[in-house]
């Protein structure tokens, strides 16, 4: 079954989507649907696609680009509400379902129906899961219950008998190194492995142990920069900083480790707690290199020659280092 192209971009789990490409066709939208799946699979992101087929005006929901679609990618749909997404186990208490239950019986504020997302429900109490109950029996028309869980065997079979189940499934290791190279293009292929290693088919898990590396690195480019103005010259510098020619957001994130680094040891020679000051700069030296770095981020956020811009940070950063 052909699904359409913003649907394509929640990989895998083609029978997920095919259950909601049918749901719209044959104008059978379920008023209560569980997605369970592990941490990270997918399941918040699935159920805002539901919501965006369920509200959407194009032809072929999920269009992606009519207003309510992208309201929902906004997260700033006013019919789209969200409950339940922090906490652990039985977290999730009675006073959130009252709370919801108050404003379901109010009329949507622009689109036919109210879509509510309950995430991972099974943290509620058994008292929020009988409330639930109450209101899933026998909801007001035009609301629309969207629950996420890890485990359908934590919640009351009176809730189960009243859901539509749909499964979403991990994603297996080969698709998620592929969906990393798409998404966060750059890195090496042992970068891209290890970030699928231990993250059990979670493109979330995934990205977010990528993201720890790309953060340490920064670091290490930072601290290693703020080195080689104390111990080498110019042209050692410029070399180094010649990839960021053609990469100003690169070298934006770079100002901005170099910024944190440059903090740090400023905090550590002023403590009075041995705490080791890294760069081995004196205060007055870390100032004026701070100062150096919120005007070269100033000029680069506002569109300054890249190559212009680098050499001057260079020079005035040795000179800070030498003065």
């Amino acid at each position: 079954m052909a699904h359409p192209p913003f649907l394509n971009e929640f990989i895998s789990n083609d029978r997920a989507k095919e259950t909601l490409v049918a749901a719209c066709a044959n104008g059978r939208f379920p008023h209560a649907a569980l997605l369970e799946g592990p941490k990270g699979c997918g399941k918040k992101t699935f159920a805002r696609l539901m919501a965006a087929a369920l509200l959407c005006q194009g032809e072929e929901p999920p269009c992606g680009v009519c207003g309510p679609c992208r309201k929902i990618r906004g997260n700033i749909h006013p019919d789209v509400l969200l409950y339940g997404e922090e906490g652990g186990a039985r977290s999730f208490h009675i006073d959130v379902i009252r709370e919801l239950k108050l404003s379901a019986y109010v009329a949507p504020n622009e689109s036919p129906y109210k879509v509510y997302i309950l995430c991972d429900v099974q943290n509620m109490t058994i008292q929020a899961q009988n409330a639930l109950l109450k209101i899933i029996e026998e909801p007001p028309a035009h609301c629309v219950f969207l629950l996420t869980c890890e485990n359908r065997s934590l919640l009351l079979p009176t809730i189960l008998s009243r859901v539509q189940v749909i499964p979403i499934e991990p994603l297996p290791e080969g698709t998620l190194e592929e969906a990393l190279r798409n998404r966060r293009p750059g890195h090496t292929e042992e970068e891209y492995h290890q970030a699928v290693q231990g993250a059990a088919g979670s493109l979330g898990a995934a990205l977010e142990t990528l993201e720890a590396g790309e953060e340490q690195s920064l670091f290490s480019k930072a601290r290693e920069l703020l080195l080689m103005a104390q111990g080498q010259g110019e042209f050692a510098l410029l070399a180094k900083l010649c990839a960021y020619e053609r990469d100003r957001e690169g070298f934006l994130k770079l100002l901005e480790g170099m910024k944190s680094q440059v903090s740090g040891a400023l905090l550590a020679s002023q403590c009075q707690n041995g705490a080791e000051n890294p760069t081995k700069l004196t205060a007055l030296q870390l100032l004026r290199i701070a100062d150096i770095i919120e005007e070269t981020a100033r000029q680069a956020a506002q569109n300054g020659n890249m190559t212009l811009l680098t050499t001057a940070f260079c020079s005035r950063l040795k000179s800070a280092v030498s003065g």
